[in-house]
């Protein structure tokens, strides 16, 4: 898009081809006073975007940064990631706007301030975000992510076959959290029992990732669905796409992001993911997206 200073894009990929190539660090930009016109949004591949959202994320990551130019911009916003399925799309908008307007000035945001000011910006669209998407989006890295300390990059050996089976139905992190919520504070031992036993499945992930054991994943995956089951943050699409990536040879599936539809991973063993994929396909997804967990 045309810029007050220049030109530039926000992808959904967190837009990391946006940054100069070794700008100088500098302090943020002063506000220069008044006010700005509003920016025109237009997106060209992403499905299901609010414009109105993106438009007040802009505007925050603007106010953040200290941006405001005389005159308005211009946003062109395009990218692959499915919207409101639990991917961390807003997070990877959140990480592009910011990015693109410390491009626009010649500054360089340091990785942990980039997360820091991204999670501020995901508010706006999940009131209490856990900072995950944005740490991760920032630092293009695997992480063991706890809230309120710093992330702690993994060095995996080698990528693992990932496949994201979208439901086609998306749904409201904040209203889940919200709901996992109040059903804590309805039985706070029991719900806190299954808290507890999600951290130690994580802590024991890490170990599993950085040996490469597919087969102790794959485990710790089911178990982990299996308690957000019990948690209320599974549906009958989610758990018919989990169902039938096990049963076409998935080493675990779980149901990720926010839960009530939106997404489901399945870890597949090698050489096993075109029939994993297939497997998803008919189950009714409505998409299935690759990936690689890798360093």
């Amino acid at each position: 898009g045309e810029g007050a200073a220049g030109t530039y894009r926000a992808t959904g990929d967190g837009g990391r081809g946006t940054e100069p190539p070794n700008p100088e660090p500098r302090p943020p930009a002063p506000g220069r006073g008044g006010s700005s016109p509003p920016p025109h949004i237009e997106t060209t591949s992403l499905r299901r975007l609010p414009t109105e959202m993106a438009r007040r994320m802009f505007d925050r990551a603007r106010e953040l940064l200290g941006v405001l130019p005389e005159q308005g911009f211009d946003v062109e916003i395009g990218g692959t990631l499915p919207v409101g399925m639990g991917m961390g799309s807003s997070a990877a908008l959140a990480v592009s706007f910011l990015r693109a307007l410390a491009s626009l000035e010649g500054r360089r945001i340091e990785t942990s301030e980039l997360a820091r000011l991204a999670t501020e910006i995901e508010k706006l669209a999940h009131r209490t975000p856990s900072g995950i998407d944005p740490a991760v989006v920032a630092s293009g890295r695997p992480i063991l992510f706890r809230r309120g300390d710093s992330p702690v990059f993994l060095d995996l050996p080698e990528p693992f076959p990932l496949l994201a089976a979208t439901t086609g139905r998306a749904s409201n992190t904040g209203e889940v959290v919200a709901s996992v919520r109040a059903l804590h504070d309805s039985d706070p031992v029991r719900i806190g029992g299954l808290f507890k036993r999600i951290g130690e499945i994580s802590r024991e992930g890490v170990e599993r990732l950085v040996a490469r054991d597919l087969e102790g994943i794959g485990r710790l995956m089911d178990e982990n669905h299996e308690i957000l089951v019990e948690l209320t943050v599974s549906a009958p699409d989610v758990e018919r796409l989990v169902e039938n990536a096990r049963a076409s040879g998935a080493l675990g599936a779980k149901v990720s992001g926010a839960g009530r539809g939106g997404i489901v991973l399945a870890l597949c063993p090698p050489g096993g993911t075109a029939g994993v994929e297939r497997s998803l396909r008919r189950a009714g997804a409505s998409g299935v997206y690759p990936l690689e967990a890798s360093s």
